[in-house]
Formats: C-alpha cells, structure tokens, sequence
C-alpha cells in the first residue's frame, strides 16, 4: 500500500476534495467508480510523453503504476473555478520525485467530472 498525505487545512473546494478523494481511495486499494469522476473522452498527460485517453485505458493504466509506488504527498493545493492544482513528491520505483499536477474539470459546478489531467515530474 501506497502511503498518501496532505495538508489537514487545505480547503473545503469541492473539486479539490474530489481529487484528493481519487487519489486516496487509489492507493489505499479501495474501488473506484471511474464512471463518476472521469468525462468518458478525458486524458491523463504525464510529462508529455505517457498519454491515457478514455476511461477503460485510465482504469488499465492504474493498477500497473501503483504497484511501483511508494509515497505521495501533496503539498500545496489550489483550486479555482473549473482548474485544480497540486505540487506534491512521490516516491517511485525508489527515486523521489516533485510533481506538479493540473487537473481540469469540464464544468464549475462541484459534480463536474475530470476532462484532463496533466502530470509533470522532475527529479
């Protein structure tokens, strides 16, 4: 298991809590309900050279990359209207990374669903 942290004040949003709440039920193992977080048509860009698209390739990518985590910690978060921001480190295949993540809803109410995703990471 993956062990997953962020700050306690980090805000009542609901877009960023709905990432957070991914991103834990992810690595805790729990089910996830793609359908209910993810546009049908939504892509997952990880440093411009791994690109998921559709939620049956974001449902196949998850469990091989989780198995390669250690750690994931997010550090700052910001949401504002449809964006939601994170800058965090991660712990991968035993090296740390920082990553910073954008995450776009398709809409600014708080049951949009994700339409895109982009990861950066930096060593």
């Amino acid at each position: 298991m993956t062990n997953f942290t962020y700050p306690a004040n980090c805000g009542n949003s609901p877009k960023l809590l709905r990432v957070i709440e991914i991103v834990d039920r992810y690595f805790k193992g729990m089910p996830i309900d793609f359908e209910s977080y993810f546009e049908p048509t939504c892509i997952i860009e990880v440093t411009k050279e791994i690109i998921f698209g559709g939620i049956e390739q974001i449902r196949e990518s998850t469990s091989k990359f989780n198995s390669k985590l250690s750690s994931v910690e997010f550090i700052d978060l910001l949401s504002h209207g449809n964006l939601v921001s994170v800058f965090g480190k991660l712990e991968l295949n035993d090296l740390t990374y920082e990553f910073g993540l954008l995450a776009r809803y398709k809409g600014h109410k708080s049951g949009s669903k994700l339409s895109y995703v982009k990861l950066y990471l930096v060593k």
